[in-house]
């Protein structure tokens, strides 16, 4: 099992020290299981999927089966009760899918090497959490009991009544990865809060009660957790384990900085290799099928994220309803949202930078030289140094 934990940033008033604070991804000891073994641990599930042939019996077979030049990842997305009570119903589902496409868009950057395609087939707002899904502060029981419950609510043909929300057919297509966010604060291993905002199964993905993510609502940091924690369930563990990859800031790192360049969103020939050796497994066949039906999958924003948020409600999801944007920081806004909170008297940031698209006036950096359209002049692209 792969886990990432991640730290939570203190806010900061009215200070430009971005460059001390770090996500950090506390690495669990996890291990590849030999042929023909099931892994058991706290009661995690030991049947295989059938419909990965085999399940973990291929994943030691490197070249067993040869690279397609793309995959699709039919991924089912969850929203909490506790989510959609924080940001309301509609504003719940449109942050969701505005984060996917962010996901959808990490997952087609160029150092992967293969095309990975997060089709969210089905996305799932729960106004009230069921009486079989526990979600507390212990984060791995957390994740047992989602990817028990996501078998029995998406393993057949079901319908989920007042939880259903519309963007595919009544009629659930088959899932390879399934996604809970939720606004729990979890622990890995210990029944209590702590700074861990993300947990997945390593190698989980197409196996039918280990293909799941658990993340919590942090956020605009939101979609760089989800893409992370796919990774590991699609077989990428931490680039600080591998003795070539350490040192660095890429999607699967250990330690992960704030404010650092766009140009570090991507992923270390370390989680391409990881990536590869799963594609070639036997335990990856499930990505290589298409449901029919998934023609009618949940539509993503085809607009960067920025152009759908205003600065305003991009310090709302940050920090609430009561947040509006520090107008006196915008010299310093495409190194991290400055907020100002009703009743506070200083303004604070999380460091988390705009989303990308977000405008920030005609002094600012715009997109990459490779956009020729003006109307992206003006608008950040996710980070840039803090200006002294």
């Amino acid at each position: 099992m792969g886990v990432c934990s991640t730290k939570k940033t203190q806010t900061q008033a009215l200070q430009c020290s971005y460059n001390t604070f770090y996500f950090r991804q506390n690495v669990v000891k996890w291990f590849r299981p030999p042929l023909n073994f099931n892994l058991e641990l706290s009661g995690m599930w030991k049947e295989t999927d059938k419909r990965s042939n085999g399940g973990e019996e291929g994943r030691g077979k490197r070249n067993a089966i040869r690279l397609h030049d793309a995959y699709t990842v039919e991924t089912v997305v969850v929203a909490d009760s506790d989510m959609v009570q924080y940001h309301g119903a509609e504003a719940a589902q449109r942050f969701l899918l505005t984060v996917m496409n962010m996901v959808y868009n990490m997952f087609h950057h160029q150092s992967l090497g293969v095309r990975i395609n997060i089709q969210v087939t089905k996305l799932v707002l729960l106004h009230s959490r069921p009486d079989k899904l526990k979600v507390g502060h212990h984060g791995e029981r957390s994740l047992e009991s989602f990817c028990h419950w996501q078998y029995q609510e998406f393993g057949g043909h079901r319908y989920l009544g007042t939880n259903h929300v519309p963007g595919g057919r009544d009629d659930i297509p088959p899932v390879d990865t399934a996604v809970l966010v939720t606004r729990t604060d979890f622990c890995v291993h210990k029944d209590e809060p702590c700074d861990t905002v993300g947990v997945a199964y390593l190698g989980g993905a197409c196996s039918a009660k280990r293909k799941c993510v658990l993340t919590e609502d942090n956020g605009l940091n939101l979609a760089f957790t989800i893409a992370h924690e796919l990774g590991h369930n699609m077989g990428m563990s931490h680039d600080d384990d591998h003795d070539t990859c350490t040192g660095h800031s890429h999607i699967m790192s250990g330690e992960w900085v704030k404010g650092r360049n766009p140009s570090d969103l991507s992923w270390s020939s370390c989680s391409r290799d990881d990536l590869e050796n799963f594609l070639r497994s036997k335990a990856s066949s499930c990505l290589l099928h298409t449901d029919p039906r998934s023609r009618y999958q949940v539509r993503l924003p085809p607009k960067l994220p920025g152009m759908h948020y205003s600065v305003d409600e991009q310090c709302q999801i940050l920090f609430g309803a009561n947040a509006t944007f520090c107008n006196d920081m915008e010299h310093l806004m495409c190194a991290g949202l400055w907020c100002l909170v009703e009743g506070d008297v200083s303004c604070k940031t999380k460091l988390d930078p705009p989303l990308d698209g977000t405008e920030c006036g005609a002094d600012k950096v715009g997109l990459s030289h490779s956009h020729s359209d003006s109307a992206f002049d003006s608008r950040c692209l996710l980070t840039y140094i803090c200006d002294e």
